[in-house]
């Protein structure tokens, strides 16, 4: 490669015999007090420069940072010095320096965009949440209104309710005064539950319709429903049996409702086997004998509610239990079995069984003379 003629401007200085001393002499005072850091920046960046021009002076070949600033400071301090920046290195170091200001504009353009960008985001960001919180309370307000809408849609409806409950009563008064009492009752209750005004029509609905019932008395402790209820023979005691979950059968007082005796001991096993199918008194009133879906009966003592026998033999529930007429024996229905049963009242013996029916035996009572059962 050619050495670019700047490089080869002091190379040597020679003092030999045949050479010019005293011009030569002084170029070797010169050279003595030459800047050598001066000259070995002018060396570099010329370098630099060449290369840069023999590689169709790309971007990525010129000077940045603090390279930059120190070529630029060299520039400026070469006024009076030796050798003399050339064209090459001016235009290296203008070509630098356009470079790192367009990239730096380029930086600072992009940085002022991307925050531009970012408050537009956030500003965005900040209404779409003020409108969200907008949206918000409107929903609620509109929730809010509808339930008021609903509560005053629901009390109307209650007071429709009970009013036409009341009205209802109010027309079965003189035919079915049972009916009415049922009817008010419930017209009440509807306004009640929910601690809301009772209307004067039901009041007084269910004042005249409590004069007009037939009803003396109301027997209530079973938890589920009754199957049967008897008296006494001397009309003093009430005896009922209740099915499913109860499962027992109670003995009441006949003139004040209250409940004397609980009779327990059927079932034991899944709630549709406790159920008591019947319940009633001996002739004497001295007994009572209850028919169980259990597959028995028992007998009980009817002051004291002691158990005193169980009946065993049928094949499925027992429907019923009743005594002869004198109290010496007892007739059972078996509804799965389709049997009645005869037993011996004092000792539980099984005397007869009944048989011919193709169905259900549901039912089985005496005659009244005690001969025949039917």
């Amino acid at each position: 490669h050619q050495v670019h003629s700047a490089m080869t401007a002091h190379n040597w200085v020679f003092l030999r015999q045949q050479d010019d001393f005293e011009a030569n002499f002084e170029l070797l005072i010169d050279a003595l007090d030459t800047d050598l850091d001066y000259v070995r920046e002018h060396t570099r960046l010329l370098t630099l420069s060449i290369d840069w021009d023999q590689n169709q002076r790309r971007r990525s070949a010129g000077l940045r940072g603090q390279e930059l600033q120190t070529a630029e400071g060299w520039l400026q301090q070469s006024g009076s010095k030796d050798p003399q920046p050339s064209e090459l290195h001016r235009e290296y170091l203008t070509f630098s320096r356009t470079v790192v200001d367009r990239f730096r504009r380029l930086v600072i353009s992009s940085v002022a965009m991307a925050f531009i960008c970012l408050l537009g985001l956030l500003v965005f960001a900040f209404y779409q949440r003020n409108y969200a919180v907008k949206q918000k309370l409107v929903a609620e307000q509109q929730r809010t209104e509808a339930d008021k809408q609903r509560l005053r849609a629901e009390e109307t409806a209650r007071i429709s309710t009970s009013r036409a409950l009341a009205a209802f009563a109010l027309a079965e008064m003189e035919t079915d005064p049972e009916l009415s009492l049922l009817l008010a009752t419930k017209s009440i209750r509807v306004m009640s539950e929910v601690n809301e005004t009772v209307l004067p029509l039901s009041n007084t609905v269910l004042r005249q319709s409590i004069i007009k019932s037939k009803v003396r008395l109301v027997l209530t402790g079973h938890d589920d429903k009754v199957t049967s209820a008897g008296y006494s023979p001397d009309g003093q005691r009430i005896v009922t049996a209740s099915w499913g979950r109860d499962g027992t059968a109670k003995v009441w007082d006949a003139q004040t409702g209250t409940e004397l005796l609980t009779l327990a001991g059927h079932g034991g096993g899944a709630f549709w086997t406790n159920g008591v199918n019947s319940a009633g008194y001996s002739p004497d009133g001295q007994r009572i004998v209850t028919a169980s879906q259990d597959q028995t009966a028992k007998v009980w003592d009817a002051n004291t509610g002691k158990e005193l026998l169980t009946l065993t033999g049928h094949e499925g529930g027992v429907m019923s239990a009743a005594y002869r007429p004198d109290g010496q024996r007892i007739v059972t229905a078996g509804s799965w079995d389709k049997t009645a049963k005869v037993w011996e009242a004092e000792t539980g013996t099984e005397l007869l069984t009944l048989t011919g029916h193709e169905s259900e035996v549901t039912s089985a009572v005496y005659s009244p003379d005690g001969q025949r059962i039917v």
